[in-house]
């Protein structure tokens, strides 16, 4: 299988054909031949354009904090890292230390700054305001019958308030919590009494397999 598309194989063919021999032996040249595949059959990328940036906007301000950081950065590595150069985590978690351990008084210009910076943002937003294009949601089938969850699935969402009261003294936990206590409950239960769960699920099942057949019908026709 050719690794050139066919309208690239007439290109080479034609180069060929007008220039592509050596001129004392009447051969082709295979350093000239690669050179011009290599610049004219390889595809290539195209830059997408960058969006203008509006030269008057007003970027959101940082916290009070992070102007504090900033402010006194070179200070923190030279009292508390003497100097050497370390990682921007380190820096910012001394400045955190040392930002939280200052008075309200020692505070404030920060805080009366970004709060001025604020106020320009929201007037800069509240002149531009951005229109978010809603992406369409795609119409669904209103006839359409989904895949069943295994019999398991529709034991635990059945019980599912009973297990966490009486299991989880009825506190809020995740559920993969849940869905393991429920499987381990399931797991116990007689053939018995999983019938009716396995039952309900076979049932959707065939309606999902007609569903499954009616459309596949529909498309071939």
């Amino acid at each position: 299988m050719s690794i050139f598309t066919a309208t690239q194989y007439d290109a080479i063919q034609q180069w060929i054909n007008e220039n592509g021999t050596d001129e004392n032996q009447g051969l082709i040249n295979p350093d000239a031949l690669m050179k011009w595949v290599d610049e004219n059959t390889k595809k290539k990328k195209v830059k997408a354009a960058k969006k203008e940036e509006d030269p008057n906007r007003v970027k959101k301000p940082v916290p009070a904090s992070w102007m504090y950081r900033s402010e006194k950065r070179d200070e923190i590595i030279q009292e508390h890292f003497d100097g050497e150069k370390v990682k921007g985590s380190l820096i910012a978690k001394k400045a955190q230390e040392l930002w939280n351990e200052l008075s309200d008084e020692e505070k404030r210009p920060y805080e009366e700054k970004r709060q001025v910076l604020w106020d320009e943002y929201q007037k800069y937003k509240e002149s531009n305001p951005t229109t978010k294009v809603e992406k369409k949601k795609k119409e669904e089938d209103p006839t359409k019958v989904k895949k069943p969850v295994p019999a398991s699935w529709m034991y635990r969402s059945e019980k599912r308030d009973e297990i966490i009261k009486e299991h989880f003294d009825g506190e809020k936990v995740k559920s993969n919590l849940i869905a393991k206590k429920a499987q381990e409950l399931w797991n116990e239960l007689s053939d018995e009494e999983k019938r009716p769960y396995e039952e309900k699920r076979q049932e959707l099942w065939d309606e999902y397999k007609k569903y499954k057949e009616s459309t596949a019908a529909s498309k071939d026709e």
